[in-house]
């Protein structure tokens, strides 16, 4: 069975909803360490993951549209980050 996944182009829409997370993170959880945000947005991907409808993915699916999108995601972030430039001392 063919993979029906891809990548997905944030729309305006998209852009603002991660804008809102990110807004909640720098407010509410200004202080807590990098790695347990993390771990709690990887926490809740898997409970998205879990309400997949299996009737229509399977977990080899489900699981390459999650990785599809994150490897886009790093890569957008790294052209935002080599894009930003410098300050030289």
């Amino acid at each position: 069975m063919k993979v029906p996944t891809k990548k997905i182009t944030p729309s305006p829409r998209h852009i603002a909803l991660r804008d809102k997370m990110l807004d909640i993170m720098r407010t509410d959880f200004a202080n807590t360490p990098a790695e347990e945000i993390l771990a709690i947005y990887a926490y809740t991907m898997g409970q998205l993951i879990a309400m997949q409808d299996q009737r229509r993915f399977t977990s080899v699916m489900v699981m390459q549209l999650v990785s599809d999108n994150i490897e886009a995601g790093n890569q957008d972030a790294i052209r935002e980050v080599a894009s930003a430039g410098g300050t030289q001392s």
